[in-house]
């Protein structure tokens, strides 16, 4: 299981835990979604990342928060 921020680019999985955040959960991003990483940014910057057909960049400090368990598709 990785955080979010040392996921790879094009890398897919499903989140197994999230910080308690109403903002998290109102853009998607909670326990059982499937994720997509678009790219992440060096030098501390955000990861963007798409769930279901929206793009979202979610801060460093948030993503390494975020526990992915990576899929293979």
């Amino acid at each position: 299981m990785k955080n979010l921020y040392q996921m790879s680019d094009g890398s897919c999985g499903i989140v197994q835990s999230a910080p308690a955040s109403k903002l998290l959960e109102s853009i998607g991003v909670f326990e059982g979604v499937l994720l997509k990483v678009g790219h992440r940014y060096g030098l501390g910057g955000p990861v963007i990342v798409s769930i279901g057909t929206r793009n979202i960049a979610i801060g460093k400090d948030t993503a390494k928060k975020i526990l992915v368990q990576e899929t293979y598709n």
